[in-house]
């Protein structure tokens, strides 16, 4: 009883943080052409060092897209206790792909030989539009929101619906296939502790104007894990519980001898 009342009393202690958390678009959403969007983007946060990274996945739900009006372009998003600036894009990944617009929406795969490298994602990047606001989007350079990330073909591997902005894109290709990975390294303010569950008033944005389609997406999922210190403490109770029960078969041993 004794070791069971110690292994509550430790436990108690053991804390739960999220791994990563989710945000969806809600079913129905529109641009402001009424065209349907939908996606999401997946927040992850981890402590690499002394610095704070946070990994953004954003993904293009909007199956087999007729314009470039529906391709995924940003998410802005406010996360308690970071600074007003200094937050950089440090990484990207995606697949990029160019998508013929006189062969009924062909894709071509883009390879490391093209002028756009395939996993470089070099006109996203992170900016800080207000204190604990952030916006990671292809509007940070100059021109067309190149590297957009456009939903999946059809059953067939073609964009059947794209129309002249979408499939003969020109400037704007190539898109980003889907899916598009980010890895950011945030600044927080002194004394901060930042957490996935400060993150709030996400916006996924769509089309080629900068925040012209920003539509408020939810959490759909929190994905928790334990931190280091439950590991360790679930390792000790286990520990304790298996010096308990070979203690109490040794007791018995005795008592039949």
């Amino acid at each position: 009883m004794r070791t069971l009342s110690l292994l509550l009393a430790l436990t108690s202690f053991a804390t739960v943080g999220f791994a990563s958390t989710s945000y969806s678009l809600p079913t129905g959403s529109e641009d402001t052409a009424s065209e349907a969007v939908a996606g999401s983007a997946i927040f992850s946060l981890s402590l690499v060092g002394s610095q704070e990274v946070l990994t953004i996945v954003l993904e293009n739900l909007t199956a087999n897209p007729r314009s470039d009006g529906q391709n995924l372009t940003g998410v802005s998003f406010d996360m308690t206790g970071l600074a007003a600036t200094g937050s950089t894009l440090v990484g990207s990944n995606a697949d990029l792909i160019d998508v013929a617009g006189t062969s009924g929406g062909v894709v071509t795969d883009m390879t490391p030989t093209s002028a756009e490298k395939v996993n470089d994602l070099t006109h996203w990047g992170v900016t800080a539009t207000s204190l604990n606001d952030l916006t990671l989007s292809t509007f940070t350079g100059d021109g067309p929101p190149i590297q957009g990330v456009a939903g999946a073909p059809n059953s067939s591997g073609l964009y059947s619906n794209g129309n002249s902005s979408f499939d003969q894109g020109g400037a704007k290709l190539p898109y980003a296939n889907q899916t598009a990975t980010f890895t950011v390294d945030l600044v927080a303010s002194a004394g901060s502790n930042l957490s996935l569950s400060g993150i709030s008033n996400v916006e996924l944005d769509f089309g080629t104007t900068s925040n012209a389609d920003l539509i408020a997406a939810t959490v759909v999922t929190n994905i928790a894990t334990p931190e280091p210190c439950t590991f360790w403490l679930l390792g000790f109770s286990a520990l304790l519980i298996g010096l308990a029960s070979q203690r109490k078969r040794l007791t018995t041993a005795l008592q039949r001898n």
